[in-house]
């Protein structure tokens, strides 16, 4: 979920994004509205992919086998 508010003292707009367990995870002051709107969806998105993968990505090193790991898995 995210909200946009205007800073009274500064005349910026804030956009703040929350995660599903209710937690703040973004917060940015923005020139526009327009702009503080793109970067919330932006910053919900990435939050929405991160709640639904926890797990960091792998890496190609971490995918592939190396020549004795392979031998191994196929004499088992």
């Amino acid at each position: 979920m995210h909200t946009r508010s205007k800073n009274k003292i500064t005349g910026k707009f804030i956009a703040t994004v929350w995660d599903w367990n209710g937690a703040e995870c973004f917060r940015g002051e923005f020139d526009t509205h327009t702009e503080a709107d793109r970067a919330a969806e932006c910053e919900e998105r990435a939050m929405m992919l991160r709640m639904q993968n926890p797990q960091p990505a792998l890496t190609i090193d971490e995918i592939m086998m190396s020549d004795d790991e392979l031998l191994r898995e196929l004499e088992a």
